[in-house]
């Protein structure tokens, strides 16, 4: 009958069993014994867990919240951190801020503001070390016409320098991409007689100006 290598606490110490064969000849069980530290856990010899090498007494980092480590005797422990952790959407010790899970480092925009005062929004770090503070940088007076700006709603970043866009204030049509100057830059009327300055014209009287050369309306003023 083949011995058992009996279950052992700690591997490294394992050496096979003598049993005496149907000869009558001492032989021995060479297979190892279980043992903690195999990597298998042995649920009947009393070990929650196994991780084989390593299997440590030293404690594991709870610090993002909860942890679990497994001793030299195969049991599991399971650390938490009761202090809270970076996440939490609490401030706790050591934290400057903390928007909640998923959040911080995560930046935030502060949107477009009709004026150009510092308006801001911040947002935590990812590590909830500090605030970041972000201004916004689209606003109608930064001189340039973008989000969605227009010659009527900022004419101070759409009308800043000529040609002027129709819509823009302006003195002559020198001023205007379309030439057209009638207070504000516009498409001149083309269409319907008398044809504003600009427009192609074979007599004089095709001209509100009443002036026609080179086959164009001019404003009259020379």
């Amino acid at each position: 009958v083949v011995c058992e290598n009996p279950y052992q606490l700690s591997c490294g110490f394992e050496s096979g069993c003598d049993f005496c064969d149907a000869t009558c000849h001492y032989d021995t069980n060479n297979i190892p014994p279980a043992c903690c530290g195999d990597g298998n856990i042995q649920g009947a010899n009393g070990e929650e867990c196994d991780d084989g090498g390593a299997n440590t007494d030293t404690p594991c980092d709870p610090s993002s919240g909860t942890c679990t480590y497994c001793d030299n005797f195969c049991q599991s422990h399971t650390l938490i951190n009761t202090a809270g952790v970076c996440g939490d959407a609490d401030i706790n010790i050591g934290e400057v801020c903390d928007d909640g899970p998923g959040m911080n480092g995560v930046a935030c925009d502060p949107g477009y503001f009709p004026y150009c005062e510092n308006v801001s929004c911040q947002y935590c770090e990812s590590d909830c070390s500090t605030y970041v503070t972000v201004y916004n940088m689209a606003c109608c007076g930064d001189s340039a016409c973008d989000n969605g700006e227009n010659t009527t709603s900022c004419q101070q970043d759409c009308c800043a320098s000529p040609p002027y866009d129709d819509g823009c204030s302006c003195y002559s049509g020198t001023e205007c991409a379309s030439n057209f100057c009638n207070v504000v830059c516009a498409q001149p009327n083309c269409l319907v007689i008398p044809y504003d300055a600009n427009c192609a014209c074979s007599d004089p009287s095709d001209c509100g100006s009443g002036s026609c050369m080179d086959n164009f309306c001019t404003s009259g003023v020379y």
